[in-house]
C-alpha cells in the first residue's frame, strides 16, 4: 500500500470518528437531560456513552495530528506546495500531538486549521495554471525556408 493512501485512510478514519463524536451530543444529551429532569438522577447509560465518545475523540486527535505531520513530510518531498508549508504542517502536527498528549484535550478546530490553509493554497496554485493543459506546450516548429529567408 502506498504511503500517501495510508495517511489518507488514517485521516478519513479520524473524520468518521469525529462525526460520531459530534452526533452523540445532539442525539443523546437531550434525552439524558429530560430523564434527569424527570427523575433527578443521571441515566445509567449516559456516562458510558460519554466516555466512549471521549475515547473516539482521543483516537481522532491522534490520527488527525499524525496525518497532518505525514502530509507535511509529503509536501516536503514534492513540489506541489512550497516547502515552508510542509515544515509548518510537520511542526504543527507534532506540536499538536505533544500538546494533546500533555493536556489530554484539544479544540476540534485545531485539527482543521492547517488542512484548510493547505487546501486554500492548493486552490490558489491551481488557478495559476494555464486552463488548456497542465503539460508544457511543444516549442514552435521553425520552417527551414523561414530561417534561410527563402520561400518555396
Amino acid at each position: 500500500m502506498k504511503r500517501h493512501t495510508l495517511w489518507t485512510q488514517r485521516r478519513l478514519t479520524g473524520i468518521i470518528l469525529m462525526v460520531i463524536f459530534l452526533a452523540f451530543h445532539p442525539g443523546v444529551d437531550p434525552v439524558a437531560v429530560q430523564e434527569t429532569a424527570r427523575t433527578g438522577v443521571v441515566p445509567n447509560y449516559y456516562l458510558p456513552f460519554h466516555q466512549w465518545t471521549q475515547a473516539l475523540f482521543v483516537i481522532y486527535s491522534i490520527l488527525a495530528f499524525s496525518a497532518l505531520a505525514a502530509y507535511g513530510g509529503a509536501v516536503l518531498s514534492t513540489r506541489v506546495l512550497p516547502h515552508w508549508v510542509g515544515w509548518i504542517a510537520l511542526v504543527y502536527g507534532l506540536a499538536g500531538l505533544g500538546l494533546f498528549g500533555f493536556t489530554g484535550d484539544s479544540y476540534p478546530l485545531m485539527h482543521h486549521l492547517l488542512p484548510i490553509l493547505m487546501g486554500i493554497l492548493l486552490l490558489l496554485r491551481r488557478s495559476e495554471l494555464p486552463a488548456r493543459s497542465h503539460r508544457e506546450e511543444a516549442p514552435p516548429v521553425v520552417e527551414p525556408w523561414a530561417v534561410a529567408g527563402e520561400q518555396p
